[in-house]
């Protein structure tokens, strides 16, 4: 379910000028992604046919070697979450100007409650009931009957509150020069609000921080916040003051059938402040430190199980959190939040048009249209192994 809530005021200030307030609140506070909390047989399976030392009760993944997977591959989470957007706008026309400037502003919060892979997930091969060396025998089925895990991955539950937001001003003007030109000119700076987590709860890979399961080379686990242990940092990234946005357009009448109009514009993304809040499906920052994922695999390619899952889960589960040990995810993936990733996504467009009326009330239109994109967010474009070091 979700609750919408406007407000719009128009006040006319003179005759030429009006001003006009908008704001609003837009609250998901029940949000489901599959179900949850736990109901119905499915979602107790996973005790019901005896799985020991799982966080969740619900039927696990399972992936069999040469057959279909089994389970519910689907994350149970709730993500409540609400959006405060509030806008101001002036609008005064004198002589041949029309003048438009003003504000935006826009909080966004959300909450998510996930539960992770707490029902744990399976793959049963060939190896665990083959003969070693021979890759033609043993059965997917065979190890999955006899209960022989090859792998397994049970996650710890996480939540986390994420709080961004945005500001936004602008000033513009449509000036009508003569009769034949118009000109339109402005100026727009965005600050971005990059995202944090109310409680501090995220992890992240630092590459210059001594790691003491590796004999003190750089690359560890950090976690923010302040205090012992702490790396400092609460936003994912700091603030970033360079947005602006100017655009210059015209608008050219060439003879009363001719129309020439040109137009230049600079425009930003929302970039690092959304980037990290995952659009409300599941976490959107790494929470290592404060959740944690076990997976035993068998260390000799399936002559030896992981285990067998009519025993309990072999590995333990920290009894609290945060574990405040910057080797805690060694031989592990680790997320990394790149603390100067600040500048936000931006567009250069650029365009030109020649319209034209033609005999028979046809209009003709030629124009070329171009966007440049700059600074766009992704992953995986560093090999952390092999840095580019011009970049750096």
């Amino acid at each position: 379910n979700q609750f919408r809530y406007r407000f719009n005021y128009v006040w006319t200030a003179k005759t030429n000028m009006i001003v006009s307030f908008r704001a609003g609140i837009t609250r998901t506070p029940s949000r489901l992604l599959s179900y949850f909390p736990y109901t119905g047989a499915q979602n107790n399976f996973g005790t019901q046919i005896g799985l020991k030392g799982m966080l969740a009760p619900n039927d696990p993944t399972i992936s069999i070697q040469g057959y279909s997977g089994l389970g519910d591959g689907f994350t149970h989470f709730v993500t409540p979450n609400q959006d405060l957007p509030v806008t101001i706008d002036v609008n005064w026309v004198k002589g041949q100007h029309n003048f438009k400037f003003g504000m935006n502003f826009i909080s966004v919060h959300t909450y998510e409650i996930n539960q992770g892979q707490g029902n744990g997930s399976f793959g049963f091969a060939n190896t665990e009931t083959g003969l070693p060396g021979f890759s033609s025998t043993g059965s997917g089925m065979a190890s999955f009957i006899t209960g022989y895990v090859n792998s397994a991955s049970v996650g710890t539950p996480a939540d986390s509150y994420l709080q961004t937001g945005a500001w936004g001003f602008y000033a513009q003007d449509s000036w009508r020069l003569t009769k034949k030109l118009t000109l339109h000119y402005g100026l727009g700076w965005n600050l971005y609000l990059p995202a944090k987590d109310a409680d501090n709860m995220i992890g992240t890979f630092d590459p210059t921080a001594p790691n003491p399961g590796a004999g003190g080379i750089p690359g560890a686990l950090s976690l923010f916040g302040t205090g012992p242990g702490r790396n400092g940092r609460v936003r994912v990234s700091g603030f970033y003051f360079k947005a602006f946005e100017p655009h210059l357009g015209l608008a050219y009448a060439w003879n009363e059938k001719t129309v020439l109009r040109g137009n230049f514009s600079l425009t930003n993304g929302a970039g690092n402040w959304t980037t990290w809040t995952g659009g409300g499906l599941g976490p959107g920052l790494p929470t290592p430190g404060f959740s944690a994922t076990l997976t035993p695999t068998s260390t000799d390619n399936g002559v030896t199980a992981a285990y067998n899952w009519q025993n309990p889960f072999p590995q333990t589960f920290p009894t609290s959190f945060p574990v405040n040990n910057p080797a805690l995810e060694n031989g592990t993936s680790l997320g990394y939040i790149d603390p100067n990733f600040i500048t936000p996504p931006q567009l250069l467009n650029v365009s030109f048009e020649v319209g034209r009326q033609l005999p028979g009330d046809i209009a003709l239109r030629l124009a070329y249209v171009g966007t440049f994109a700059h600074y766009l967010p992704t992953s995986n474009a560093d090999n952390l192994n092999a840095l580019p070091f011009g970049d750096y």
